[in-house]
């Protein structure tokens, strides 16, 4: 994959995460300077931004959403399923979520306030079989939106947790063919290496890393 097909899938993914989310943009990504994107020469799929005309520096608490899910329906649509509060994926997320910022020195917030940010993220796994909504039908969106999607594995953004702004964001993409459905044993393990690296980065653009 070019640096080019590379954005346009995470720009998809981004703005699919955003539509199910209420986040606003205030400006279309695409239109960020050159200089906002940044891959990873380490893993040649990650692809991130943070929002040069921002100060993130004052944010000190992370609010985290339900976990969402990008899958294909039986009929070949693409849906982005938002967990609800009984789905086990979820639980698992929080606490290995919890435990990635605190080691990091972040606070997990629990309402929106002025200094707290608020953590979108979604991964590429079949979890209809899950406690889940429907949070988007991507198919309403166009069918171009599928040809990107499917190099999508994992995709994430932090917003401020009042106004909704959109503040930064990372995306995995697959480099390989689409592995085989994983099984739970698997999703956990990913769910893990995810909260690690989500914890990360965030770290990383509030200055703590």
């Amino acid at each position: 994959m070019n640096a080019f097909y590379k954005l346009a899938c995470a720009l998809v993914a981004w703005s699919a995460l955003s539509l199910s989310a209420g986040a606003e943009t205030m400006q279309p990504l695409s239109a960020l300077p050159a200089s906002a994107y940044n891959m990873s020469e380490e893993h040649p799929g990650r692809f991130g931004f943070v929002r040069p005309d921002m100060d993130l520096s004052h944010y000190h608490g992370v609010l985290l959403e339900p976990l969402s899910f990008l899958t294909q329906s039986e009929n070949g649509d693409w849906l982005l399923l938002r967990a609800l509060p009984d789905n086990p994926l979820d639980r698992h997320f929080r606490q290995a979520m919890i435990q990635a910022l605190h080691a990091h020195g972040l606070t997990v917030a629990e309402a929106p306030a002025p200094d707290v940010m608020r953590l979108q993220l979604a991964l590429a796994l079949d979890a209809r079989k899950q406690p889940v909504e429907t949070a988007l039908n991507l198919a309403t969106l166009g069918d171009s939106m599928a040809h990107y999607l499917r190099r999508v594995q994992a995709v994430g953004q932090v917003v401020d947790s009042q106004s909704n702004l959109v503040l930064a964001g990372s995306a995995e993409l697959l480099t390989t063919t689409r592995p085989a459905p994983a099984d739970r044993e698997e999703m956990l393990g990913m769910l893990d290496s995810f909260s690690l690296a989500s914890a990360d980065r965030i770290a990383l653009i509030l200055g703590h890393g």
